[in-house]
């Protein structure tokens, strides 16, 4: 029996052009396939664009350095996103010429969401209410008045600005309504 099979961390060995050589059950779980559909795919085929130029740019660091490295990130497979701490490490041939990364990733998103819900967690007496609670409505009307400008004029912006101007508003938001929750506790 194969002893990676028992892990709960994802084990995987790569070639240098980024083809998946080997994957364990729980590596292949995590990017929501068996084995079999990972072997001989490269990341782009298993991850979005972004996770999987992320992903790339690790093993090249690892090739390059020719040591291991070990590191946080996110990637999403099958619409899933997931925070791993990752190692890599180089398998180096006799000349000291890379021919595998070998890596062994541990999905840590559990881990990191019960870090980011116990950060937002604020004892309320400790509060500055009167700038806690302007900051976020400073945000929220700026941006109200900006698109308000903007459609009177008949101004266009551009996509990114607009997303960035709108995520603004939704964190400015999502903040009135942490603060809410901790002033009915």
């Amino acid at each position: 029996m194969d002893p990676t099979f028992q892990l709960s961390d994802a084990y995987f060995i790569k070639s240098v052009d980024g083809t998946y050589l080997f994957i364990n059950e729980a590596g292949a779980h995590m990017v929501g396939r068996k084995p079999a559909e990972i072997v001989g795919k490269n990341d782009f085929q298993l991850f979005d664009d972004s996770s999987a130029r992320q992903t790339i740019d690790w093993d090249r660091k690892v090739m390059q350095l020719k040591s291991p490295l070990t590191y946080y990130d996110t990637s999403t497979a099958s619409e899933v996103t997931r925070v791993y701490h990752s190692t890599k490490t180089p398998l180096l041939d006799a000349e000291g010429n890379v021919t595998a990364i070998v890596g062994i990733s541990r999905d840590i998103t559990k881990a990191a969401e019960k870090k980011a819900k116990e950060e937002l967690r604020v004892d309320p007496a400790s509060l500055d209410l009167s700038h806690e609670i302007k900051t976020p409505l400073t945000v929220l009307q700026t941006v109200l008045e900006l698109e308000s400008r903007d459609l009177e004029l008949g101004i266009q912006r551009a996509p990114e600005f607009r997303r960035k101007l709108l995520g603004n508003a939704r964190f400015a938001a999502d903040r009135l309504s942490r603060l809410i929750e901790l002033l009915k506790t």
